[in-house]
């Protein structure tokens, strides 16, 4: 068995490039190797909370443009009129399907954020509890002989795909 310190893949902080770890319960688990989820949460909120903004404010404008059209029929009369004025109704229903649309898409946002938070923290967490294991691990000769070290070693690596998986 090649020692602990002769394993040690390289890492690339892109997400993109990360992957879930492997399952050989005989190879220690490598803390650095546990991806590390790019979403800035705080970000991500904030972003929603602009577009939900912004959504509401295009329907309020929708309604204003409608309402202030409204009054001027019984002012305004020239050829083709009737169909300005008919299409003012449009803005506003359309005003409605835009703030529609961007609340559905919001609330998907929000369901990642939340799930991005929640896997940052859980393999935050695993990767503290890795390198924990990594050091009791190093302390005894042949860790991988005992069986309850190398579950815990797939436990660990498991736990770890899961929550990136979930990610």
């Amino acid at each position: 068995m090649p020692l602990i310190e002769d394993f040690r893949p390289s890492h690339d902080d892109d997400p993109r490039n990360q992957q879930a770890i492997d399952h050989d319960p005989n190879t220690l688990i490598y803390p650095p190797l546990i991806p590390r989820p790019a979403t800035i949460v705080e970000n991500l909120r904030e972003a929603i909370g602009t577009m939900r903004s912004a959504a509401g404010s295009i329907s309020d404008s929708g309604h204003d443009i409608e309402d202030t059209w409204g009054a001027l029929p019984n002012h305004y009369s020239a050829p083709g009129s009737d169909t300005l004025f008919s299409a003012m109704g449009r803005v506003s229903e359309r005003g409605d399907d835009i703030d529609g649309d961007i609340a559905s898409a919001v609330s998907e946002l929000e369901t990642f954020a939340d799930a991005a938070e929640t896997a940052k923290e859980r393999l935050g967490s695993l990767r503290e509890e890795a390198w924990e294991f990594r050091e009791e691990m190093q302390a005894e000769d042949a860790w991988s002989e005992n069986p309850i070290n190398t579950l815990r070693n797939l436990q660990l690596k498991l736990a770890v795909n899961k929550a990136w998986g979930e990610y």
